[in-house]
């Protein structure tokens, strides 16, 4: 346990290094994206999720990172509660989804389908059904998609 203590420790504080060399790096070249992305990955990980979310949006003119952001930026809306605004992000992150992004894919497929179907209010049975089932499709044992499925079943037929 100390030592697990220890290691959160030592990830915290190499995390708040790298947040000073990235955030230092992204003002003195505000045209790069990689270091707006680096720096808004760090402020994430240091729970300054408010602060990220802007540096994401600076980041996504980076085609070859499109997705990653996108991802990124559900995880930080979630964060916040700003659930269609995650749902969104994590849509547009599939769209921009190549063939090789097949665990990026599930999550974000995964995501949506929680959200969709335990955030909204009401629920967006729909929407989650339409992700899970895709997801099922692509890999019918990841988590608990099955039993979110079966749900969405027994919620629309009023149990």
């Amino acid at each position: 346990d100390e030592n697990r203590e220890r290691a959160r420790q030592m990830a915290a504080e190499m995390n708040k290094v790298e947040l000073e060399v990235f955030r230092a790096r992204s003002e003195r070249y505000p045209g790069n994206t990689t270091w707006k992305f680096e720096y808004a990955l760090r402020l994430r990980r240091a729970g300054k999720i408010r602060e990220a979310i802007p540096a994401f949006q600076e980041a996504r003119g980076d085609s070859k990172r499109k997705a990653a952001v996108h991802i990124e930026l559900g995880k930080c809306f979630e964060a916040i509660a700003q659930v269609k605004l995650a749902i969104d992000n994590f849509a547009q992150a599939i769209e921009h989804m190549g063939d090789r992004d097949k665990e990026p894919r599930k999550q974000a497929l995964y995501r949506i389908g929680v959200l969709a179907m335990d955030k909204l209010n009401p629920p967006d049975l729909d929407r989650a059904e339409k992700y899970l089932t895709e997801l099922a499709g692509l890999d019918f044992g990841f988590k608990d998609v099955s039993e979110r499925l079966d749900k969405i079943n027994k919620m629309r037929d009023g149990g």
